[in-house]
């Protein structure tokens, strides 16, 4: 039998491979699993009980809201918010404003000054008196971040959308692939189709899209159902094996535990 490593202090391994627990989940027997968890430093098996606790206590609002699951969820908003903050700090403020306002040059400190005023600004938002004056950041937010999701959605998806379209049509192409890109090209021209919503207003007459677009829309409507359920079905199975994992995972810590 492969002799399980000792994860004491003072151990030549200091710290938890996880990829070595995640090799061991899978090609041990449980006790063995349960082993390994217990040759963990006392440190880390109480972290594992803490999150034994706090998954228990999410797990609980199958049954009802709870003060359980209030306090777990209050405790991730907290810390995320706290991670969040301390990344800001560390990995933009201090290195992007703080540092070059300090020992950067004259130029440097001069274009710092720019982000620096509009943060200020911004701040203006925390009071409804001083709230008119932080509406020019803001706008330059919106601005900035609606050219940046324009620009991501034409470059990232609209133009690798029609290359995919047009490049199984080539000349070299396999049929397989030809028929692909004869789907793919219906598929594309349908599904944009059903969210055309224009029509020719006749006096006596329902108001009606074009018939070849009405039958177009249904084809369409189909691709997008199946889009719709294959994107669901994905989630589903990611969140399935997750919580395979975490189940997988208290019963590991109960075996050890008690083992």
């Amino acid at each position: 039998m492969e002799q399980l490593p000792d994860w004491s202090v003072g151990s030549d391994h200091p710290g938890i491979d996880w990829r070595y627990l995640e090799l061991h989940r899978s090609t041990h027997p449980p006790h063995e699993k349960a082993k390994i968890l217990m040759n963990l430093p006392p440190g880390e098996i109480v972290w594992a009980i803490i999150g034994f606790l706090l998954s228990i206590c999410i797990f609980s609002y199958l049954i009802g809201d709870n003060p359980l699951f209030r306090f777990a969820v209050h405790l991730f908003i907290g810390v995320s918010a706290g991670v969040v903050s301390v990344i800001l700090l560390y990995q933009v403020l201090y290195p992007r404003l703080i540092i070059p306002f300090l020992s950067g040059s004259s130029t440097g400190k001069m274009i710092t000054l720019v982000p620096l005023a509009l943060g200020l600004l911004l701040l203006a938002k925390i009071s409804p008196k001083s709230g008119q004056i932080g509406t020019i950041p803001s706008a330059y937010l919106l601005g900035a971040g609606a050219s940046i999701t324009v620009g991501g959605v034409i470059l990232g998806t609209i133009f690798p959308q029609f290359m995919a379209t047009i490049n199984p049509f080539g000349s070299s192409t396999p049929i397989s692939e030809k028929v692909e890109g004869v789907i793919i090209l219906i598929a594309s021209i349908s599904s944009l189709l059903y969210f055309y919503f224009g029509a020719k207003l006749e006096i006596g007459k329902p108001l009606r899209r074009p018939q070849w677009i009405e039958i177009s829309a249904k084809i369409g409507q189909v691709f997008i159902l199946i889009s719709l359920g294959a994107i669901f079905a994905g989630i589903y199975l990611t969140t399935i094996s997750a919580l395979s994992e975490r189940l997988s995972s208290f019963w590991n810590l109960i075996l050890g535990l008690i083992g």
